[in-house]
Protein backbone atom coordinates (compact mmCIF):
# COMPACT_ATOMS: atom_id res chain seq x y z
CA UNK A 1 0.00 0.00 0.00
CA UNK A 2 1.15 3.60 -0.93
CA UNK A 3 -0.46 7.18 0.39
CA UNK A 4 0.43 9.57 -2.77
CA UNK A 5 3.29 9.50 -4.97
CA UNK A 6 3.91 13.39 -5.74
CA UNK A 7 6.45 15.25 -7.17
CA UNK A 8 9.21 17.31 -5.02
CA UNK A 9 8.84 21.05 -5.47
CA UNK A 10 11.57 23.54 -4.65
CA UNK A 11 15.32 23.52 -4.85
CA UNK A 12 17.30 20.30 -6.12
CA UNK A 13 13.66 18.94 -6.93
CA UNK A 14 14.78 17.84 -10.30
CA UNK A 15 17.06 15.31 -9.01
CA UNK A 16 14.88 13.76 -6.03
CA UNK A 17 12.04 13.51 -8.62
CA UNK A 18 14.25 11.29 -10.85
CA UNK A 19 15.83 9.56 -7.79
CA UNK A 20 15.10 5.40 -8.12
CA UNK A 21 11.75 5.00 -5.70
CA UNK A 22 12.74 3.36 -2.23
CA UNK A 23 10.72 0.72 -3.07
CA UNK A 24 9.37 -1.83 -6.31
CA UNK A 25 6.36 -0.42 -7.95
CA UNK A 26 5.03 -4.05 -8.81
CA UNK A 27 4.74 -4.71 -5.79
CA UNK A 28 2.47 -2.12 -4.55
CA UNK A 29 -0.94 -3.32 -4.26
CA UNK A 30 -3.11 0.02 -3.58
CA UNK A 31 -2.16 3.33 -4.36
CA UNK A 32 -4.41 5.94 -2.31
CA UNK A 33 -4.31 9.18 -3.89
CA UNK A 34 -5.38 11.72 -1.26
CA UNK A 35 -5.88 14.49 -3.52
CA UNK A 36 -5.20 16.27 -6.65
CA UNK A 37 -2.03 18.54 -6.03
CA UNK A 38 1.79 17.49 -7.99
CA UNK A 39 3.30 16.63 -4.63
CA UNK A 40 0.87 14.00 -4.14
CA UNK A 41 -0.05 12.90 -7.32
CA UNK A 42 2.72 14.52 -9.83
CA UNK A 43 4.94 10.86 -9.92
CA UNK A 44 2.04 8.42 -10.93
CA UNK A 45 2.06 8.08 -14.69
CA UNK A 46 6.59 7.59 -13.64
CA UNK A 47 5.38 4.87 -10.71
CA UNK A 48 3.10 2.94 -13.42
CA UNK A 49 5.84 3.13 -15.90
CA UNK A 50 7.85 1.26 -13.72
CA UNK A 51 5.77 -1.69 -13.09
CA UNK A 52 2.61 -0.43 -10.51
CA UNK A 53 -0.57 -2.70 -11.98
CA UNK A 54 -1.95 -2.28 -8.69
CA UNK A 55 -5.55 -0.44 -8.10
CA UNK A 56 -5.52 3.18 -7.51
CA UNK A 57 -8.23 4.65 -4.71
CA UNK A 58 -9.81 8.03 -4.32
CA UNK A 59 -12.46 10.27 -4.76
CA UNK A 60 -14.21 10.97 -8.10
CA UNK A 61 -13.24 14.59 -7.96
CA UNK A 62 -9.87 13.68 -7.41
CA UNK A 63 -10.13 11.50 -10.17
CA UNK A 64 -11.39 13.92 -12.35
CA UNK A 65 -8.55 16.60 -11.98
CA UNK A 66 -6.12 13.80 -11.52
CA UNK A 67 -6.87 12.48 -15.60
CA UNK A 68 -6.54 16.20 -17.01
CA UNK A 69 -3.23 17.01 -14.52
CA UNK A 70 -1.53 13.61 -15.63
CA UNK A 71 -2.51 13.13 -19.12
CA UNK A 72 0.84 12.08 -20.79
Amino acid sequence: MLVDCGMMQGEDSDTVNRAPFAFNPSEIDYLFITHAHMDHSGLVPRLVKEGFHGKIVTTSATADLAEIMLAV
